[in-house]
């Protein structure tokens, strides 16, 4: 069984396995989840669904957003995995073509099935007769979260060269990113020049990021106790000023109401986030370290990193299901903040992990890779190959997250983005043509996983 199988890699886990890593991305991961499925409201009527978001329609829920919005920890932890990662092919000859194919070809196996289900989806209902605005309605819920993937695939084709500015520079890498987003925020907020925001879209993640790699050489732990005490005060008073004298939304996410959003493109206010939930979560570090020790719970964890990605990109399909399954059957539809609303939610919440189980169960062998280690040429020519290639699938993503579905195969028409009238075809070329063109940098890529921290041990290879 395969609940044996994280028994035994629990059992065989390395001495030096740094399982808080592990354990601060199965968190993130399922504040994701839970943080989606909580906020969510659907509504049915008529044959048509649609949704709110709890935040809109319930005052002071926002305050719930400075714990459930998690990704400041995603992008540490995954600062961490690729310092480690660039630091082990490194030692093994392997240069940055094989780092950045392998990693980047992992993630979007996973995500192009996604997508490849949902158009035959969204085909399927077009020709049933469904309003085009309920699909897209639908598919924007699939969609929106990838706006994490273009990100991550840009930060780990940069990795290499930030860790190298971090071991020449330090300090001065982040206070440098700091002062970057600030200038943005300014000449976005106060200049009004809006698309200056997007700039933060990269340089605040890579705030994050750097955290990670302080983390991976050490210097994060040694600073102790006080240094951790220091660094959760500043980010959380940074955060209050913000909110309370500066002006910035409290939610930090973006919400119908606010002023602008402080997620899409991220704010200062993002950057102290970072630094307060980094500074809480090396607080907890010993204390989370003592109880991994425990067989069952290490175990736990193992299964939850083994499933990361399968979750994240699928949990919002297993609410759409439960919302389309029950909803017509008349589940109760109650008014956000509402007392009953708040005693179904655990209900809710049990309901929609039912068909996540059987979505895990059906999507998570293309998470897995088990190919085997190939040299690659790290070629000027290969590495120039690599960069265009994930520029596109960055681009295409990210526009695809946007978008939603919109339009696909349409050479004309969409939604307005920035000025510009985008629909998903161009994004949906070119995210096919960025992962060609990475295939044809490579004909095999190292058995990475991008969610979990530096190379896979054999302990753990079969599960990741």
């Amino acid at each position: 069984m395969r609940l044996d199988r994280f028994n035994q890699a629990a059992d065989t886990t390395p001495v030096g396995r740094d399982r808080f890593v592990d354990t601060v991305r199965v968190f993130s991961i399922g504040a994701v989840v839970l943080g989606h499925w909580f906020m969510a409201v659907p509504h049915y009527s008529s044959g048509s669904f649609s949704a709110t978001n709890a935040l809109s329609a319930v005052g002071g829920l926002w305050i719930l957003t400075w714990v459930f919005q998690v990704m400041p920890l995603f992008f540490f932890v995954g600062g961490f995995s690729n310092s480690v990662t660039v630091d082990s092919m490194q030692r093994k000859g392997l240069g940055y073509s094989n780092f950045v194919t392998s990693r980047v070809l992992r993630i979007m196996g996973p995500v192009l099935v996604l997508l490849g289900v949902w158009a035959a989806i969204a085909v399927v209902l077009g020709l049933t007769g469904v309003r085009s605005a309920t699909i897209n309605s639908v598919t924007m819920w699939i969609t929106q979260p990838l706006w994490f993937v273009a990100v991550y695939v840009v930060l780990i084709a940069m990795a290499p060269a930030m860790l190298t500015l971090h071991k020449r520079h330090g300090l001065l890498v982040p206070a440098t990113l700091v002062t970057i987003a600030a200038v943005v925020d300014w000449l976005r907020l106060v200049e009004g020049v809006g698309g200056a925001g997007y700039v933060n879209l990269l340089v605040v993640w890579l705030f994050a990021q750097q955290l990670g790699f302080f983390y991976a050489d050490g210097r994060l732990q040694r600073i102790g106790r006080t240094g951790h005490v220091l660094i959760a005060a500043t980010g959380a008073s940074a955060l209050v000023f913000l909110v309370a004298v500066a002006g910035y939304p409290g939610s930090m996410v973006g919400q119908a109401g606010d002023k602008f959003s402080n997620m899409s493109p991220p704010t200062l206010a993002i950057v102290a986030l970072t630094l307060c939930q980094v500074g809480v979560a090396m607080l907890l570090r010993s204390r989370i370290n003592a109880v991994l020790q425990r067989p069952r719970v290490w175990a736990t964890v193992i299964a939850g990193n083994t499933f990361a990605m399968t979750l994240y990109l699928w949990h919002l399909s297993a609410l759409i299901i439960a919302v389309v399954v029950l909803y017509p059957l008349g589940f109760p539809q109650l008014a956000a903040g509402s007392v009953g609303w708040l005693a179904m939610k655990p209900i809710w919440l049990l309901i929609a992990a039912v068909p996540l189980v059987v979505l895990v169960a059906i999507f998570d062998r293309f998470d897995r890779n088990t190919s085997g280690t190939a040299s690659l040429s790290d070629s000027a020519a290969n590495r120039g190959l690599i960069v265009v290639a994930v520029a596109g699938i960055a681009f295409g993503t990210l526009g695809l997250a946007f978008t939603s579905l919109d339009g696909l195969g349409e050479l004309h028409g969409g939604r307005t983005i920035g000025g510009f009238t985008l629909n998903a075809t161009l994004p949906a070329a070119l995210l096919l043509l960025g992962v060609i063109m990475t295939k044809l940098a490579t004909a095999a890529h190292l058995n990475e996983h991008p969610f979990v921290s530096g190379p896979v041990t054999p302990a753990l290879a079969e599960l990741a």
